[in-house]
């Protein structure tokens, strides 16, 4: 229970860390699996295809998960207003996404293997969005223990399904549909922790709040889309270059270097 400042900071500072370190060491698990079952080549379409998509899911989220962090703790008593009118944003921000990846990206990626496996790389990211739009309201009523487990049970299925998958087939596309299965599990527990907003959606969106709320979102979106081109167009550019075998050395190395950061 939060009972005051200095309490509440420090136990919402420690499950937030255990919840990152936790997800994350578990996640590492099925990357070093996945990187020598599958190969240099085979691992560099699957980083490929998701670095690809995660390019065009920079416009999925615009800044709406912290203004909705923002406004909901700023006002309790309007959270289902705040939170109704920005699913709704957000929802076409990631229907808009999504169909960008399917209609432009074929003509940005250079590796076919990679581009059969955006529909489906496009599919983790939705999911994997729409729950930390969910997310960003377990931090407007700050109770960081709850982000932690789901993000603590979403990455122990995935690396339990991705294994499952690679087992029967040691494919790419095995690899991406253990991360779409995990993703969709814990977007399931995310909504469900959620039910009592999702209910109130159609009866409490407010449409004087779209204006302010999206001219608020733009300074954020414009720091995303810098941040999201620095992390994903070296990938990109080595993709659009060069066979999908130093791909996977490039990107082997480099979630090293994730991970630790």
């Amino acid at each position: 229970k939060n009972t005051g400042l200095r309490q509440t900071i420090l136990k919402n500072a420690f499950w937030l860390f255990s919840g990152q370190i936790g997800g994350r060491a578990i996640r590492a698990i099925i990357v070093i699996y996945a990187a020598r079952v599958l190969g240099t080549a085979g691992f560099g379409i699957a980083s490929y295809a998701l670095s690809l998509t995660g390019f065009f899911m920079v416009f999925a989220d615009m800044g709406i998960s912290s203004l909705l962090t923002k406004y909901a703790a700023q006002n309790p008593d309007k959270r289902d207003r705040y939170f109704a009118t920005l699913l709704v944003l957000k929802c076409l921000c990631i229907g808009t996404s999504f169909i960008a990846i399917l209609a432009i990206g074929p003509f940005v990626g250079n590796i076919p293997e990679a581009v059969a496996l955006l529909p489906l790389a496009g599919l983790v990211l939705v999911f994997d969005s729409l729950r930390e739009f969910a997310l960003a309201m377990v931090r407007a009523r700050e109770k960081m223990e709850y982000e932690a487990a789901l993000s603590i049970i979403t990455n122990i299925t995935t690396v339990t399904l991705s294994f499952a998958f690679l087992i029967i087939q040691k494919t790419p596309h095995a690899l991406l549909l253990g991360y779409a299965a995990g993703s969709g599990f814990g977007l399931v527990l995310a909504l469900w922790a959620l039910r009592g907003y999702l209910k109130k959606t159609i009866t409490h969106f407010d449409a004087v709040l779209v204006r302010p709320l999206v001219a608020q979102a733009i300074p954020l979106a414009m720091t995303a889309l810098l941040g999201g081109t620095m992390l994903t167009v070296d990938m990109l550019m080595l993709g659009y270059f060069r066979p999908a075998t130093e791909v996977g050395l490039y990107s082997a190395v480099q979630k090293i270097i994730q991970i630790a950061y």
